[in-house]
């Protein structure tokens, strides 16, 4: 019997070992869903913030194209109104400063009006 307790201790030993050896296997295996969790929802909040940020940037292209657009037709408006205006600067001009123009029309002028 003496031999039959030198085994047990030796049993306890492996036992308690083996044991200790699950218990570390699950905590690193709960460790490892916890990270897991934290990392799915870090991801999904990323993914939210990823769509919101999207969804602004069209909104902002939108926008842009539209004051694109503005742009482009005040610019044009612009051009038109300055060629109007030269237009208008060289009647003015012909008619009231060019001194072969000026007696013609001066005599028109009194003698229409």
């Amino acid at each position: 019997m003496s031999s039959h307790r030198e085994v047990r201790p030796e049993s306890d030993t492996v036992e308690r070992s083996g044991q200790a050896i699950v218990d570390l296997l699950q905590q690193a295996s709960d460790d490892a869903n916890a990270n897991c969790d934290r990392a799915r929802e870090y991801a999904l909040k990323a993914s939210v913030q990823l769509r919101a940020a999207e969804d602004r940037i069209k909104e902002l292209e939108v926008n842009l194209r539209h004051y694109q657009d503005l742009a482009q037709h005040a610019e044009e408006r612009a051009q038109h109104a300055e060629s109007w205006l030269v237009r208008i600067y060289k009647d003015v001009e012909k008619r009231f400063f060019d001194p072969k123009a000026a007696p013609s029309q001066q005599s028109q002028r009194y003698a229409g009006g």
